[in-house]
């Protein structure tokens, strides 16, 4: 596999039954075919610190399992109009001063990984304007 441990490298999700595109995403080597997740996932329902393995499928590290959730993801859709930045910062901050995991893929989608313990509709629900919901937990 790729790397000595402790290096970080991009890994490769491919598409799912539902149709969602493959999507890379950064990782740390943890051993000789597992990796811990260095961000979360918008089409896979994973999040930063989880643990997969993976196998090379040349030229690519394909994610073949998740072995260890550790955390929840919560997928956010935002319509018209979108946040600005200041808006995106003020939320994230918001999110991330509750422990959480704060990943924007695009001013309209934001992924959060939360504590299993933690209920997303009852504690992000609250910080969200009304043109966003919570579109998916996982």
């Amino acid at each position: 596999m790729s790397g000595p441990i402790g290096e970080s490298t991009k890994i490769h999700f491919s598409s799912t039954e539902a149709g969602a595109p493959g999507e890379n995403m950064w990782a740390d080597k943890v051993g000789r075919d597992t990796y811990e997740l260095k961000n979360n996932g918008f089409f896979f329902p994973v999040a930063m610190g989880d643990l997969v393995r993976v196998k090379v499928v040349w030229p690519l590290l394909e994610v073949i399992e998740v072995v260890e959730r550790k955390r929840r993801t919560a997928r956010i859709l935002f319509d018209l109009p979108w946040p600005d930045r200041s808006g995106r910062a003020e939320l994230g901050a918001a999110l991330r001063e509750m422990g959480y995991q704060v990943e924007w893929g695009q001013p309209n989608l934001l992924s959060v990984g939360v504590p299993m313990a933690d209920d997303p509709y009852e504690t992000i629900s609250p910080l969200l304007s009304e043109n966003a919901r919570i579109y998916e937990v996982e």
